[in-house]
């Protein structure tokens, strides 16, 4: 998230033993600071938010506080603490591709965070979807016999799969089109149709593949 004075990142990544990690970094014009970590755990079967706050008053210090997921529809999550002062709750809104937005909340006061969404463009992710082929149709809305759109669903999100970019065959994917699956994906931004821009072709958001797990 970019203001005129600074820029808030808020990084995700899984470990090796499967706990999704997350960190906030606030950027300055001289320089930046690591503001806050954070982890999504499993206690006593409910999903936890928990936060822990590197800048805050040493004499009020409160070390790790954990949110307890409450609902999750329409991919909103509400986390959830009413015994804690400030924030009560945190809200994680992915409905839209292309951003973020994290609300936090108290009795009286709230603020929102909304942040552009990034995929590092050499990191890759194994997540569970669905493979399906879609007919190809072309500008004048005409569909072209035996040519496909290859997509990914991710939980209900469409993902175009380019399919020259992977590192498995098209055959394989023909295969496994149809089934719900872990892949081993990395996310992009460009050119879908053609390696070339000079060349008209569809352009935004897709995914390569490089494994398929069944």
């Amino acid at each position: 998230m970019k203001t005129d004075k600074d820029v808030t990142t808020e990084k995700w990544e899984m470990s090796d033993g499967g706990e999704m990690k997350g960190i906030t970094i606030y950027e300055y014009d001289n320089g930046s600071i690591l503001s806050e970590t954070m982890r999504l755990i499993d206690i006593n079967g409910n999903l936890n938010f928990c936060a822990t706050v590197l800048e805050q008053d040493p004499d009020k210090y409160t070390g790790e506080v954990c949110f307890t997921l409450k609902s999750n529809k329409d991919k909103v999550f509400l986390f959830e603490n009413l015994n804690h002062d400030f924030p009560k709750r945190i809200i994680y809104n992915f409905s839209g591709y292309n951003f973020l937005i994290a609300r936090v909340e108290g009795d009286t006061n709230a603020f929102e965070l909304k942040y552009d969404r990034f995929y590092d463009p050499v990191e890759s992710f194994t997540l569970k979807g669905e493979l399906i082929r879609e007919p190809f149709v072309n500008k004048a809305g005409r569909i072209i016999e035996n040519v496909f759109d290859y997509f990914y669903i991710i939980q209900e999100e469409k993902y175009f799969i380019k399919i020259t970019d992977c590192n498995i065959s098209k055959e394989v994917i023909d295969e496994n089109t149809g089934k719900e699956l872990y892949c081993t994906i990395v996310f992009h931004n460009g050119l879908w149709d053609s390696d070339d821009n000079t060349h008209q072709s569809r352009v935004g958001n897709f995914i390569t593949i490089s494994n398929i797990k069944d």
